[in-house]
């Protein structure tokens, strides 16, 4: 699945709000799957929880949603975001995979932080900072095996399961996590 085809399950799914409560949904969003995303990696380096890579994948696929949004709620269009992220597998192709998961997970808190202080980014910085985050979101990913394809596809078959393929308040309350676990787990492993 590319950005065009996901923007487009992403606007079905989420709940229609006015253009400035999407922007802070979206960052609530944002801050709310990087916070369960520090809390996984923090299980695994504080406390020797074992390192559940199912749920890394589930955590940047639910940041993606979140990221995606809005992105498309600042009107940057899919195509620029599929730009992007070619761009970006690139620049995590070169990389050589270094970075550890709390510097990709500090990174996204920073350019989170910024977003969520600062409101809409300016229309010219939209390509650099989508950039930026696919960068970081692809080096997560790829360090446990995962491509960004994977997640999206993954991320969207999760999603379809608990709300078909529209918003539905109680169903989102009232989710079936064992048979969400069954999905991530195929996504995972095809």
């Amino acid at each position: 699945m590319n950005f065009q085809q996901y923007v487009q399950t992403v606007r079905l799914r989420c709940k229609q709000l006015d253009h400035k409560d999407q922007i802070d949904h979206a960052k609530i969003g944002m801050i709310t799957e990087l916070g369960e995303l520090g809390d996984l990696l923090k299980r695994a380096f504080v406390y020797g929880k074992e390192f559940d890579p199912v749920n890394l994948l589930e955590e940047v696929g639910d940041f993606l949603w979140y990221f995606v949004l809005y992105l498309d709620e600042i009107r940057m269009h899919a195509a620029e975001i599929d730009a992007a992220a070619a761009r970006a597998q690139v620049a995590v192709s070169n990389d050589g995979g270094r970075d550890s998961e709390i510097s990709y997970c500090f990174a996204l808190s920073l350019f989170v932080g910024n977003v969520a202080s600062h409101g809409e980014l300016p229309q010219e910085a939209h390509g650099m900072a989508a950039e930026g985050v696919l960068m970081i979101c692809l080096g997560l990913l790829r360090k446990h095996g995962f491509t960004l394809e994977q997640c999206l596809d993954t991320n969207d078959a999760k999603l379809e399961k608990r709300t078909g393929k529209a918003f539905n308040a109680a169903a989102i309350l009232d989710r079936d996590v064992a048979a969400e676990r069954a999905i991530l787990e195929g996504g995972a492993n095809g």
